[in-house]
């Protein structure tokens, strides 16, 4: 009896629903500056009485009270009698009767506060931890409830959209990108395992973050979860709080890996994420990439790296090489190769003192004259130029 107002808590011989009615209904009460409580009668199933603030006109703000009786084995419905209830004497001055005020007006001693254990103070105290700018959430959950549930929730916090189903997940998500992707397992359709498996099979989607929430806690149930790429697994019923942080800290994981790669990489580097127009890459054809970049991080101002240098290089034949470069990201190994070079240079240019000369000896070029007309072609300009104008003068 004591957990009966808590998020999820279910009976023993429950049958349906999420455990949520009572929690939600504990919330608005509250918010509203009332209280509920339990009374229990033998064999008159439960009778909730429900204790709401009132003000009437020149005096101090009162309560009223109201009990309503759930008989055993029978629901409430629209069309049942309402059942008995009890009001302050202060009732029968209708007509001097205000609307509902907050309680810092009229009488802040006379309103419970929120307690933590309320769904409402755990994403008020987590909305204040975290502070951190607003991310895209994708929630998948088939429960009604639950969804609208979490989305309220993480919606405090957060953007979030919604989905049923992984079918509509994946078709949402051909034209909206979340930041992170928070699904239940047990769907029909395709369920969360499958939906996991999916996304991180897509070059595309790989990379956002997908946590798992379910009510199977084994360790075994967790291990299925992580084999398919989950980055978090989440046990049913969830700690509104705790979820907050989990997305927070993914997120922050996610953008701190993309920055640290970013920092890291040669100013060229764009040259080979571009890909193809309209094209996606294929694990395969990554994969050749990532082969090339560390070629060309190595040799980029190696004179003699030239094409047949290149397809040694890569252990491939020439002609694969223009047909593996050509259909990744829609260039000849030749074009590859000088704007690599020439995006070094210019990089250069900005950053260093070095002479044209130099900085074209630097980055595979054997002559200052072929540098400077390779670079006009690109540019638009001589190296010069583009160092007095990079600079401002």
């Amino acid at each position: 009896v004591e957990h009966i107002f808590d998020p999820f808590y279910q009976g023993p011989n429950a049958t349906e629903g999420m455990g949520l009615g009572l929690a939600l209904t504990r919330d608005i009460v509250v918010q509203h500056g009332g209280r509920i409580e339990l009374v229990q009668e033998p064999n008159a199933g439960a009778i909730f009485r429900v204790t709401l603030p009132r003000t009437v006109a020149g005096e101090p703000a009162v309560t009223e009270g109201a009990e309503h009786a759930v008989a055993p084995d029978r629901p409430l419905s629209p069309e049942a009698p309402a059942a008995p209830h009890a009001m302050s004497p202060a009732s029968a001055a209708d007509d001097a009767v205000t609307p509902y005020v907050p309680a810092s007006v009229h009488a802040p001693s006379a309103i419970p506060a929120v307690t933590s254990s309320s769904p409402f103070a755990a994403v008020a105290d987590a909305k204040e931890l975290l502070g951190g700018p607003s991310v895209r959430v994708l929630l998948v959950e088939d429960d009604y409830d639950l969804r609208e549930f979490l989305r309220e929730r993480i919606g405090v916090q957060h953007e979030v959209r919604t989905a049923e189903t992984g079918e509509e997940a994946l078709t949402l998500m051909q034209e909206w990108t979340p930041d992170v992707v928070i699904s239940d397992i047990i769907m029909p359709g395709i369920d969360g395992l499958a939906l996991c498996r999916i996304l991180k099979a897509d070059p595309a989607t790989r990379n956002i973050p997908i946590m798992l929430l379910t009510a199977k806690g084994s360790a075994e149930d967790q291990e299925r979860g992580l084999m398919v790429g989950a980055d978090e697994y989440l046990v049913k019923p969830v700690d509104v709080r705790q979820l907050l942080l989990r997305i927070e800290n993914l997120v922050r994981l996610k953008r701190s890996i993309e920055q640290r790669f970013k920092d890291t990489m040669p100013a060229w580097a764009s040259v080979l994420m571009r890909g193809g127009v309209g094209k996606t890459m294929d694990r395969d054809a990554e994969q050749f990439v990532a082969r090339l970049y560390r070629l060309l991080v190595e040799r980029v101002g190696d004179p003699a790296l030239d094409i047949d240098a290149m397809a040694r290089g890569l252990n491939v034949s020439r002609s694969l090489l223009y047909r593996r470069i050509r259909e990744s990201l829609d260039c000849s190994p030749h074009d590859l190769l000088m704007e690599v070079r020439l995006e070094q240079a210019a990089l250069m240019l900005r950053t260093t003192d070095n002479t044209v000369a130099a900085i074209g000896g630097r980055v595979g070029f054997r002559t200052a004259p072929h540098f400077t007309r390779r670079f006009v072609a690109h540019f638009g300009m001589t190296p010069g130029e583009y160092r007095r104008r990079m600079a401002g003068g």
